[in-house]
């Protein structure tokens, strides 16, 4: 990353002085910071910076959180900057304003928040971008198994969780006709009195709207389920909510969820997202089929 000298020479902070630039925890392909800096009018502001290697990413990322802010979901954007020059490979700053909140995580989810979660999710979904063409969604059926071929020395329990979740999850078909945010997970929405805003737009793409509502249900610790359905059945252009394909989404977005956490050895993630897998083949019902 930069130095306090380096980012002092941007066009960003011109005529300002940086006071400190703080870490933050980010995703495996950026790393983030806050910079805190005095403008010329000596107001103490804050900025977030996003370090992100490709270009290709970085302009997609760009593009993609310019469209949800434009929509009232995410955080204002200051501008992409290419700092390659002053590193020693590609390297390009996101800077966006610090938005005051805490993560969805941390807070519990009131009427008026799954609400306000709805009207985002209908209005994302339905409010494909004008001056820009968004890839695909990456989720497919074949990414279990994708990422299946890269589970090192699977149990024997986990080879037939696997298969369970393969035959349950094979009527499964993808509509990708809405924009989703594709990573909808608690720790990518900041909420504070009055609003929420959502973070984290790389893997903004054309998908399933199912994809969203199982993450957010999945990722929610609260149970939401229900009054979420209840608010997104209320709102145009939303037809009743699909709830036997709702099921199978979230054992679909727990499965993957899974997978990634056991390729990377992450213990706490994949017995986390381990029980959502079993509780949903539970759920769903397939009696006949037992760990």
């Amino acid at each position: 990353m930069l130095s306090q000298a380096q980012l002092a020479s941007l066009s960003l902070f011109k005529n300002c002085i940086i006071t400190d630039i703080v870490p933050l925890e980010g995703g495996l392909n950026h790393q983030l910071v806050v910079v805190h800096y005095s403008d010329k009018s000596h107001n103490n502001a804050r900025l977030v910076l996003r370090y992100l290697t490709s270009l290709h990413s970085a302009q997609h990322e760009y593009n993609m959180q310019l469209h949800a802010f434009e929509l009232g979901i995410g955080p204002a954007l200051s501008g992409l900057t290419d700092v390659s020059g002053m590193m020693d490979s590609p390297c390009y700053i996101l800077s966006m304003a610090f938005v005051e909140g805490q993560h969805g995580a941390k807070l519990s989810w009131t009427a008026h928040s799954i609400d306000q979660l709805a009207n985002y999710l209908q209005r994302l979904h339905h409010t494909p971008p004008a001056n820009f063409t968004l890839p695909y969604s990456v989720n497919k059926l074949s990414l279990l198994d994708d990422y299946w071929q890269q589970v090192k020395a699977p149990t024997c329990l986990d080879k037939r969780r696997f298969d369970v979740v393969k035959q349950l999850t094979n009527p499964l078909i993808f509509k990708n006709d809405y924009v989703i945010h594709g990573d909808l997970n608690t720790n990518n929405i900041l909420r504070n009195a009055n609003d929420m805003v959502w973070l984290d737009w790389e893997y903004g793409a054309m998908g399933d709207c199912y994809f969203d509502y199982a993450a957010i249900v999945v990722e929610c610790a609260q149970n939401i389920e229900v009054e979420l359905i209840n608010s997104l059945e209320k709102r145009s252009p939303f037809e009743d909510i699909d709830k036997t394909r709702l099921q199978l989404f979230k054992l679909y977005y727990a499965s993957v969820s899974w997978l990634w956490a056991l390729m990377r050895g992450a213990d706490i993630e994949t017995s986390r997202y381990r029980q959502h897998v079993d509780q949903m083949i539970t759920l769903i019902g397939e009696s006949q089929i037992s760990l």
